[in-house]
Order: structure tokens, then sequence, then C-alpha cells
């Protein structure tokens, strides 16, 4: 649990030779712990395969199913269930059961639609059944939150022995609590003079257009300026109001600093994240931000198979952030780490070019003293730049004959994808991907067409607006934002979930330049 792998695997081999069957399956659990930690998941299924799990202590059963969990293939979704039904009852605290119940969950409720239709559980498995029999019932009543309940204490009452039952998935539980609270008004913190109120405006008009498209809410809106009041005088007015009221914003990460930092009964949704997250019941984070983006390009990359990505970022804090939140989101996807190569400036990478010096496909660590498995090559590429500084980086990737990385294995942020792109540089880019929001990505081009009118077609005011009108949407979902961890939404700015500390993660949607065009990436 230390990390020291090969202390622990010293240890095991210098066991004497006469064990007792127990002490020798004990040995044997610990040498496929330790493979597991080794990431050798074909030695630990073969350790694991060879133990008669029957004849473990219940503590060693529930390290057994563990370690299987781990390793199983998430495709072979009758032999996790059946794990974690075995682990749950070897599990010895409500606690410690109540994760298991949680983790089978989302492994339940990750199953596609159609496959979770066609599975069946054998005539001897009572448990399971109910388990696909519940997952079914979700997936047909999520988006009608009343009949969900219903038909869920329905459930509860007919299978008294189910571990669902006894100890409720936790976001089935907050739903059976769960009513939708409608505040009487909405404060929207904004920078609508300055330096920032560039931003502010276009947020602001995104959200008047969404609520006045929404015809069935009723809501007052106040507006207020953070530019001009700071944001705990502004929150102490609202209080003081006594009138139930949900509070947007603030935008600026100073300002959102400000906010959590002076404690309020008020639900908000902050439009940006401080640097450190903390949980708190009544508050909510949904950003636009370089760093969300970065994770949404790791999370996608990874999807796609890769092993050692490299980052090419600014040598800025703007690339410092960056390459830490793509990192951070790497590793906890359970890749070993990423290496990051910087550049100075768009005149640094000119004149290089000019010198015909290429960009070779290496770096160092993105964390300075990690040390990354021997011998892995680079096997996927992310940019961040605008287009000129991606066009200067992609001839520099180009021109370096050692490099290898195909085409469809680079990356970049919609920090590049400008609407004056010519087709001269589409071509340039063929086979590069690249994220973008859903509504400038062609989710719905009547919207599409009133904002790029609106703001003479620059995507950045677009972005914002289109995080105005999400902004909406979620302030009329806040309840359910706040009280379930499986909380969904399509929204103009990505497909919108819940994370740890009430985070809204946005899933982006992935383009790609081909023969001259821009297509949804495959």
């Amino acid at each position: 649990k230390e990390g020291q792998v090969s202390k622990a695997q010293s240890t095991i081999e210098s066991l004497p030779a006469e064990l007792s069957d127990a002490q020798r399956n004990s040995g044997m659990l610990v040498a496929a712990e330790i493979e597991l930690a080794k990431r050798n998941n074909q030695q630990t299924a073969a350790l694991l395969n060879r133990l008669p799990v029957n004849k473990l202590k219940s503590s060693e059963q529930a390290r057994f199913y563990q370690a299987r969990i781990q390793i199983t293939d998430k495709r072979n979704t009758y032999a996790l269930l059946r794990d974690y039904i075995a682990l749950e009852i070897v599990t010895p605290t409500n606690e410690r059961k109540q994760n298991v119940i949680n983790a089978s969950w989302n492994e339940l409720i990750s199953i596609p639609v159609e496959q979770l239709d066609r599975m069946q559980a054998n005539s001897n498995e009572p448990t399971l059944a109910g388990w696909l029999e519940l997952a079914r019932i979700y997936q047909q009543n999520k988006d009608n939150t009343p009949q969900l309940k219903e038909i869920l204490n329905r459930w509860v009452a007919q299978n008294p022995n189910n571990p669902y039952s006894r100890l409720m998935p936790t976001p089935m539980a907050n739903l059976l609590g769960f009513t939708t609270e409608q505040a009487g008004q909405i404060a929207l913190l904004l920078p609508l003079s300055g330096q920032a109120q560039i931003f502010g405006q276009a947020i602001e008009a995104g959200f008047m257009a969404a609520m006045t498209e929404d015809n069935s809410n009723h809501v007052q809106v106040t507006v207020y300026d953070t530019n001009t009041q700071s944001v705990p005088a502004i929150i102490k007015q609202i209080e003081s109001s006594n009138v139930p009221t949900a509070v947007i914003g603030p935008l600026l990460k100073q300002d959102v600093e400000q906010a959590i930092s002076n404690p309020t009964l008020l639900d908000m949704l902050a439009l940006n994240q401080p640097q450190q997250v903390r949980a708190q019941n009544n508050i909510c984070y949904f950003a636009l931000s370089p760093e969300d983006e970065a994770k949404d390009a790791a999370r996608y990359m990874k999807a796609n198979g890769h092993l050692l990505p490299l980052l090419i970022v600014p040598q800025s804090n703007l690339g410092d952030r960056v390459a830490k939140a793509f990192e951070d989101e790497w590793i906890a996807l359970g890749g070993e780490g990423a290496l990051a190569t910087r550049y100075y400036n768009e005149v640094g990478l000119s004149e290089s070019l000019n010198n015909r010096a290429g960009i070779r496909l290496t770096g160092v660590p993105v964390t300075p003293g990690k040390i990354l498995t021997p011998g892995q090559e680079v096997d996927a590429v992310y940019i961040l730049g605008n287009r000129n500084e991606l066009t200067l980086i992609r001839a520099m990737i180009n021109m370096e004959p050692s490099n290898k990385v195909h085409a469809n294995a680079m990356y970049s942020s919609s920090r590049s994808n400008m609407a004056e792109a010519d087709p001269d540089f589409r071509i340039e880019m063929e086979g590069l991907r690249f994220s973008e929001i859903p509504l400038l990505a062609g989710i719905d081009n009547r919207k599409l067409t009133q904002a790029m009118q609106a703001f003479n077609n620059d995507y950045s005011q677009v972005r914002l607006y289109a995080l105005g009108m999400d902004a909406w949407k979620l302030a009329n979902s806040f309840s359910e934002l706040k009280s379930l961890s499986n909380f969904e939404l399509q929204g103009y700015t990505g497909k919108l979930t819940t994370g740890t500390n009430c985070e809204v993660i946005r899933q982006l949607t992935w383009l790609e330049y081909q023969q001259g065009k821009i297509v949804v990436a495959q």
C-alpha cells in the first residue's frame, strides 16, 4: 500500500517453504496483490485463479474480490456484478458496504440501455436479478423524477432482502428524500464593467436568452455587477431580503475565492473554480476553463487507448496549470503520467521554424522528479495554442524525421478553433482532432446563427454565451445537481454531469480536420 513493491516482493519470496495450507493461501493472495501493484494483470489473474476462495478468511475473501474487480475487463459485466455481490457479503461494516454498493451501482448505470435490456440473471441469482431490474427502472424513468421515486419505493417494498434495499446506493437514497425546490429569485453575479465586462456581458446575454425562451418559468432575476460591489457585500444584501434566492456566479476566480471564504446558506452555482475545491453542501462549480478542457482531453485520449501522452504547452502559468490538470486526470484514470515540452511564444516558434529546427516528440515528466516506465514511447500529443501557434508547431513536428506519432493521434484544445480558419489551414491540420462545445459543433444551428450574429463570429464570446445558457438550465435543476451523483444534462457547453464536491464535469464534442473539412471525430 505504501508503493514499496520491490520490498514487498523480496519479503514474500523470503517466506519459508514449509507453510500450512492457510498460510500458503495467504501468501498467494499477497503475491497476487503485488502483481496487481505492478500492473501485471495476467499474472494477478493466474494467482487468483489458483486460490480456493471458500477456504480464505472473510477479510481475505474481501481482498480477493477487490483484486479481481480491478483486473476484470469492464466489458465482462456479469463477472463484475457477481464479484460486487460477493464482495458486499464479506465486507464487514455498513460504511464499507456502502462504498461497495455505490461502486456496483456506478457499474450498473454505465451499461448501455440496449445491453441492459438483454441481460438476465440465473434462477439462483435473486440479488443480481433485482439489481438489473432496478437499473432498468432507473434508465426508463430518470427523466421523470416523481414517477421514478414512486416506482423505486415499490421496488424497495418488493425486494426487502436485496442489499440495495437494506443499504441503497447513495444516489437512489438521495432521490427518495429529494424534492425540487423552486427559488423565488435568482441573483446573477457578473463583472459588467471594467476589463472583464466583455466576458460578463456575453454570459448575461446567454442567460437571459435561455430564460426568455423558457416560458414555463417566471423566476425574477436580479443582476449584480461584481466590479462595483464586493461579492461579500452583494451576498449580504441578498440575504437581508429574506426572499429564497439562488446565486449564479461569481465568474472571476478571485471573486469565487471570496464567496466561499464568507459562508452563506444561499445556494450558489459559481461560474469558476477556486484553486482548491472544498465540499460545501450549498455550492456547486461550473467552469469554462482551459484546465477543464484539458481534463476532458485526458478522458478522451485515454478512451482512445493511448498510453504516454506528450503535452506541448506555452512556458507560462497557463501552460503549467493545463499540464497539471491533464496529468491529474490522466493518473486518476489509471495512467502512469504525462510528458511535457514547452514553447516560449509565437515569435520564438517562428524563429525556430525559419532555422529549420523541428520539434521532437519527447519531453520531461509534468511532475518534476516523477519516473515513468523506461523505454515507453510517446503515442499521442496534446497541443495548447492559438491558430498561429498550432500552425507553427504542427509544421515543426512534421519537419522532424524521427517522429512516429500518427496525425490522428494529435489533439488540440478549442483555443485553436476560430471562425476565420481558411481552407489552407484545415488542409495543413489533416487528421488533427480538437475539442469544442456542442453549440459550435452544430448541436443547434438556429441558436448558433443567432449567437454568431450577436458576437460578430467571435468564437470565444459564443462559448461564454453558451455558458450563460447552460447556467440557466443548471439554475433550474439545482436541487438535482446538489443531490444526485448521477445527474446528467445535455448542455450547449457539453454533456454535463456531477463530479466530486459538486463540480460540473463537461464532456465536449471532438472534431477532426478531414480533407479540408471539419467533421465529428469517430
